[in-house]
Order: C-alpha cells, then sequence, then structure tokens
C-alpha cells in the first residue's frame, strides 16, 4: 500500500512539473504574440524563475495533496503572470509611445468567454447563435472602447 501512495505521490509531481513547463512555454509564447513591440524589452527569466520558485517545493512534497495544491497553485499563477507581461508591456508602450506622439497604445481588456453566455450548456441551433451573438457584441464593445481582448 505504501508503494502505491508513493507511486501516485510521485506521478502527481511528475503532472506539477509538467504543468510548470507548460506555463513556461505558454507565458513565452504569450509574450511574443500579444507583445512584440515590446517582447525584447520584457524580462521572461523573472516570470520563469517565478514558477521555478512556486514548484521548489516540491522537492519535499510527502502528501499528495501537497502536490495537488502545487499544481494548482501554478495554474493561478499562470494568470497572474499573463496580467503582469500586460501591466509590464501596456507600461513599456505607453513610454515608448509618449516618444513618438502618433502611437495609440491600446490595453488588453480579459473576456471569459464563458461569462458571456446564458447558460453553461448548449444543446440547440438556437442556442449557439444567441451565444455567438452575445460573445460577438462583448468582443465589439471593448474593440469600440479601443481596447485588445485577451480570450479566458
Amino acid at each position: 500500500m505504501k508503494d502505491k501512495v508513493q507511486e501516485v505521490l510521485d506521478n502527481k509531481v511528475k503532472q506539477a512539473r509538467l504543468e510548470a513547463q507548460r506555463v513556461k512555454e505558454e507565458v513565452a509564447r504569450y509574450v511574443t504574440e500579444t507583445h512584440p513591440m515590446v517582447a525584447d524589452r520584457l524580462n521572461l527569466s523573472s516570470y520563469q524563475n517565478e514558477v521555478d520558485t512556486a514548484i521548489a517545493p516540491l522537492d519535499r512534497a510527502t502528501a499528495i495533496d501537497t502536490a495537488i495544491a502545487h499544481q494548482s497553485q501554478i495554474e493561478t499563477l499562470r494568470k497572474a503572470l499573463i496580467q503582469q507581461v500586460d501591466r509590464e508591456a501596456e507600461g513599456l508602450q505607453q513610454r515608448s509611445a509618449s516618444e513618438e506622439s502618433d502611437t495609440v497604445v491600446k490595453s488588453i481588456v480579459s473576456l471569459s468567454v464563458v461569462n458571456v453566455a446564458k447558460k453553461s450548456v448548449l444543446e440547440t441551433p438556437e442556442e449557439v447563435e444567441e451565444y455567438v451573438d452575445a460573445l460577438k457584441m462583448a468582443l465589439l464593445a471593448e474593440l469600440e472602447q479601443n481596447n485588445r481582448v485577451r480570450l479566458m
């Protein structure tokens, strides 16, 4: 029984480490795709260090729930890092824009596509049309306010 528990713990730790690597890659991709004008000025290693710091305690994990908690923390950290990237990139863009008077800096706002729907399960073509129309309206409203939209 003890061997089985250790095996499950090892698998959970492995999953958390894989999730951490995925987060690092996703943040790096997000930086280059979303903020290409300032990507070279954003400190990508600091974001990766935050992920490494979050998973460091996994080396000492002795309980399955501890490994699961760290995996959940890494997912929460992913969202926080993306928001941090947006804030820092926007600041860099605004500083650059102040040097170039004709540059417009658009803010990035998050839009949860789940929150747009009136229902959590769509069953008919009409419900799909209603959802798509509501999503389109929400997206266009943000674009009209001169924002870029990050889908969540």
